[in-house]
């Protein structure tokens, strides 16, 4: 198992993964959560996020760290980005390399509402 975790407030610029993989793992999926143009039915521009970066990044390992025992992933790649982040571009973009589809889709899913629930990332706009 292997965690990446990363907080920027650059944009979100995805390693790249190189294919041919060696045929270990069947499954690579990526989310990305982007920006909308709408939040709460206003018209925005861009949303502001803020974070106690030490404790995001301790409690996203933390939870990264669970799942694994649960989703036994290869690899699990995370980026959340803070600071103004105009509509239509990702504000959170993840990646997990695992055996079967299921394993990656399913901790994906969870990361992402624990994340939301225990992490100290806020937005407003």
């Amino acid at each position: 198992m292997n965690l990446s975790i990363q907080i920027t407030q650059a944009p979100i610029l995805p390693p790249p993964l190189p294919f041919p993989a060696d045929g270990t793992f069947g499954a690579v999926c990526e989310f990305y959560g982007v920006v909308r143009g709408e939040e709460k039915g206003a018209t925005i521009t861009q949303l502001y996020y803020e974070s106690y970066q030490s404790m995001a990044e301790k409690e996203m390992q933390k939870i990264g760290n669970a799942l694994f025992l649960k989703y036994p992933c290869h690899r699990v790649e995370v980026i959340h980005r803070i600071g103004a982040i105009p509509a239509g571009e990702p504000s959170l973009w993840i990646r997990t390399v695992g055996k079967h589809r299921q394993e990656s889709i399913r901790f994906i899913d969870e990361f992402i509402v624990l994340l939301k629930e225990n992490v100290p990332i806020w937005k407003r706009f």
